[in-house]
């Protein structure tokens, strides 16, 4: 029998948040990772990429056409290696300090998961989203503190 050695994707953003455009409370927070999962788990991962990229920062099309192709082969890579993408569940979000917040997904597979982090930062008033990435190396670990 071949053995396979497992070959595992990581995709890690952050960016500045001087030219985000925000989330005006806290409360928008849940549910705008929700939608962005929802639409990853549905297959549209390019509706999702640009939605992310376009709370990061206002970013050139070439530059949105790259992070996008990168999203959607993570998720065939994902759905060859762990098999069909078959739910998704949030593992918790909270606030860190005062101007942190922390969001944990999970994306279930056949035969693995893939975990993703997002990282809000507010100034203030407004909540930008500073970075997200996604893993299924124990990269981006899943932390009881939230930490």
């Amino acid at each position: 029998m071949k053995k396979i050695l497992p070959l595992f994707f990581t995709l890690g953003i952050s960016l500045s948040t001087a030219a985000h455009a925000s989330l005006p409370s806290q409360d928008q927070i849940d549910p705008f990772v929700a939608g962005i999962m929802k639409m990853i788990k549905e297959g549209a991962t390019k509706e999702a990429a640009k939605l992310l990229l376009d709370r990061m920062s206002r970013k050139a099309p070439a530059e949105i056409a790259a992070k996008t192709k990168e999203i959607e082969e993570a998720r065939k890579f994902n759905e060859s290696h762990f098999g069909k993408l078959v739910d998704l569940e949030k593992v918790r979000s909270c606030k860190l300090g005062k101007f942190l917040f922390r969001v944990q997904w999970v994306l279930k597979h056949e035969r693995g998961f893939v975990h993703w982090n997002f990282t809000f930062y507010s100034a203030g008033k407004d909540w930008y989203l500073d970075s997200y990435r996604f893993a299924n190396d124990g990269f981006v670990p899943l932390r009881a503190d939230c930490g």
